[in-house]
């Protein structure tokens, strides 16, 4: 019996103890894993498929498991394993006291068999018989006891009330730690008193504070370093009020985190110009108070010094390969073989070795030239981590820099169209001459296609087809012979056609108004806060392919088609608000249109049912040439292409809308945005760019009129309050006609009281009428 006031470790109970937490996180975790990481809503679409369904989120049985249990998973269930075998064998076995079954009688039996019973293992365990200790410990211990409590009167009532023949027996309480913990030997204790303090306190304080020290590095939704955030801020590296998309990717790989990128020693081919100091900045982060900016090609003071650009980048833990040496001279060479003007541009190659690698695999990458193998794993990287960094270059250049509060719309345009060409790996130079809404004109909207070049666009020249519409509404069986004619394989022309049949068309409707009290107005005063109300409807050729389910379209997000891109990519449409005349960004948003593409399957599933199968045979194709209207002899268009005249928000009766209410057809949001502080005309552009598609922009202008605000007008004694006290008036007087309507249809059925009601009230509303009016020509 233990002592009272002692405590007694356990080791069992402690090796239970563990094995239950370890279990608490591997179990969850490895049921997470199998789920595909994510629930019902991180489902995809896939806007290239045949069938335009949901993109299958659970992989076949055997990829699932080869996915999740990994080596390191395969070692946690391992040491899983080995902790349950050594908890089951350290608590041994515990059994109840039942003496029918140490007897091995049944229940029932008489005194008689439990004798002979007795006799018997009598003969088996008892120490005259059997020498062994065990032996006797077991017949002392169990066998005596058991028969001693089905034949003694006092035993059988023990049994029967405390479950033992002894009567109640005395309870142990045992800590869930080993036992040598409560050892009492003094030189063991300050062993356990550092085991207690480094193991309990010390170990996992560390880690905490490691893992918190760790992600205090990252900040911001996009979560970049802190020094990343400060060299997009700088005035000589960041973003600037008229950088455009060529002089975006500058600032780009001027990132920490390309910064950090391990690079091989500096080659003497690369190194050009001798290296100097720059004196201590203030407002430079801690790191860059006794070193260099990373790279520079702006041009200096007089007085600055050559910032050193190439020095050897600081020791990194992870070891660099010796392979990328030649692999980086390689990459000179077709970067100079791709951009030739390059090679007499000193301040390009003036920059550390690790900004000038990332800069050089971008023009690599956006030529669709083949990289080294020994720099793939770098490419994927520098492609990857592009993307939240555009996207914070673009929260910088929206936010509020200019009068009343409205960001810089060049740079902002650039950073959505330089993601774009990363995703597609186009050329920036065959995009940066394009103007949004006509992208899809120009060579950038050709070479996203699989396998195009320069040679495919020339010889597409030849035959009369120079922009991206016109190839789209070729015929089918016309537009393949075409590819074919210019040199692709037949799996190529595949590969074309699908990512034809996935290319997105919008379809805008936007309307500014100012929201004042329940009240929308037209009415537009300086530094208004105005509500841009949008309404998009998304297509796609895919909806009509044969079998194409409309109601699959669901989930959290669809996907790109871009194979050259390292990763699914996420389609993602950004609005923009903007006076293009005074390079303003008045609003932006980020939308997910998969609500709008669900609602433009269904309109393609309604026009393809009233029309023609001529006009809609073709998936990526369809109906006659260029602006035909349907009827006659040539098929109707297909709605799906971009720059078709078709427009379903329209509400002049053409029939081609679907048969429901505008408010139903389409996607809704809103941004809100300042009016300009300057009373005048305003021509505003509503800008509609995907990150993903190069050609597939819309630009929806929008005529803004903005009053001079009086000074009864900041009083709240304006035209506004006028016109909300005529409306209020107005509808006071509609419903003192309802009530009247609807007295006089039930008045021989009302009493003289209720009679008198309703002439009161009819007196009052009219009262209320007259007061309003006079209200109002108070006012003016």
């Amino acid at each position: 019996m233990t002592v009272a006031g002692e405590h007694q470790g356990s080791t069992p109970m402690f090796g239970i103890f563990l094995l239950s937490m370890y279990s608490l996180v591997l179990i969850p975790l490895t049921l997470w894993r199998l789920g595909g990481g994510s629930g019902e809503e991180a489902e995809v679409v896939k806007t290239w498929s045949s069938k335009g369904g949901k993109g299958e989120k659970k992989k076949p049985l055997g990829e699932q498991l080869r996915a999740v249990f990994s080596t390191r998973m395969v070692l946690a269930w391992l040491a899983w394993a080995l902790l349950l075998w050594y908890v089951k064998h350290s608590m041994g076995s515990i059994e109840n006291f039942d003496p029918f079954a140490i007897l091995q009688v049944p229940v029932d039996a008489s005194e008689g068999d439990i004798k002979k019973a007795y006799r018997k293992l009598s003969l088996q365990y008892h120490p005259d018989k059997n020498p062994d200790p065990k032996a006797h410990a077991y017949f002392a211990t169990y066998i005596a006891k058991a028969y001693k409590a089905l034949t003694d009167e006092v035993s059988r009532e023990n049994y029967q009330k405390y479950g033992h023949p002894d009567g109640p027996q005395a309870m142990s309480v045992s800590v869930a730690l080993p036992e040598w913990f409560f050892s009492k030997d003094k030189q063991t204790a300050p062993l356990i008193l550092l085991v207690l303090l480094f193991g309990g306190i010390v170990t996992p304080l560390g880690i905490a504070a490691w893992y918190l020290m760790g992600t205090q590095k990252f900040v911001g939704p996009n979560q970049l370093m802190e020094e990343t955030i400060a060299l997009f801020m700088d005035p000589r590296y960041g973003i600037k009020a008229s950088q455009a998309l060529g002089r975006l990717p500058e600032t780009l790989v001027c990132a920490m985190e390309f910064i950090n990128l391990p690079t091989p020693s500096v080659s003497p081919r690369l190194a050009v110009g001798t290296p100097r100091r720059l004196p201590p900045r203030p407002g430079w982060p801690p790191s860059y108070q006794t070193s260099t900016p990373p790279c520079s090609d702006q041009p200096l003071l007089p007085e600055t010094p050559l910032p050193q650009i190439f020095r050897p980048s600081p020791p990194l833990p992870r070891a660099v390969p010796q392979e990328q040496g030649p692999a980086m001279d390689e990459l000179r060479k077709a970067v100079l073989r791709l951009h030739p003007d390059l090679k007499d541009k000193a301040a390009f190659w003036k920059r550390r070795t690790s900004v000038l690698k990332v800069h050089m695999l971008l023009l690599a990458q956006l030529s669709r030239e083949e990289i080294p193998p020994a720099l793939k794993k770098d490419l994927e990287f520098v492609l990857t981590k592009s993307m939240p960094l555009l996207q914070e270059m673009l929260a910088m250049s929206t936010l509020p820099r200019m009068q009343p509060g409205y960001g810089w719309l060049t740079p902002a345009v650039g950073c959505i169209e330089l993601m774009q060409c990363i995703v597609q790996a186009v050329p920036l130079g065959a995009k940066k001459a394009a103007s949004v809404g006509k992208s899809s004109e120009t060579p950038a909207a050709l070479l996203q296609l699989p396998h195009f070049d320069g040679e495919v666009l020339r010889q597409l020249a030849r035959k009369k087809v120079k922009t991206m519409p016109e190839l789209q509404q070729l015929d089918l069986e016309e537009r393949r012979r075409l590819l074919k004619s210019c040199g692709l394989s037949s799996g190529e022309v595949e590969e074309v056609e699908t990512m034809l049949s996935a290319m997105p068309s919008v379809w805008v409707s936007a309307q500014c108004v100012v929201e004042a009290d329940e009240l929308d107005d037209d009415i537009v005063l300086e530094r208004d806060v105005v509500t841009c109300r949008i309404q998009v409807m998304l297509t796609r050729p895919s909806h009509m392919a044969a079998g194409f389910d409309p109601d699959s379209i669901k989930g959290k997000a669809a996907l790109a088609y871009a194979p050259r891109f390292p990763q699914p990519k996420e389609e993602t449409w950004y609005f923009v608000l903007a006076d293009p005349a005074a390079n303003a960004s008045m609003g932006i948003t980020k939308q997910n249109l998969l609500q709008a593409e669900a609602i433009g399957a269904r309109y393609a599933a309604n026009w393809s049912a009233k029309h023609t199968t001529a006009a809609v045979a073709n998936v990526a194709g369809g109906g006659g040439g260029g602006g035909g209207k349907p009827g006659g002899a040539a098929p109707p268009l297909n709605p799906l292409l971009a720059g078709t005249k078709l427009d379903p928000f329209a509400t002049n009766g053409t029939g081609e809308a679907l048969e429901s209410s505008i408010e139903e057809l389409g996607q809704t949001f809103e941004i809100k945005f300042l009016a300009p502080a300057v009373a005048g005309k305003y021509d505003l552009q509503l800008l509609c760019m995907p990150d993903s598609w190069v050609g597939c922009d819309r630009a929806v202008p929008i005529k803004l009129r903005v009053d001079p605000a009086t000074r009864a007008d900041r009083e709240g004694r304006g035209r506004r309050a006028a016109l909300q006290r005529s409306e209020e008036s107005e509808a006071l007087m509609r419903a003192a006609d309802g009530s009247d309507v609807d007295s006089d249809a039930g008045q021989e059925g009302e009493e003289e009281e209720d009679y008198d009601s309703e002439e009161y009230g009819t007196e009052e509303s009219g009262d209320e009428g007259e007061e309003g009016e006079s209200d109002a020509s108070a006012d003016d």
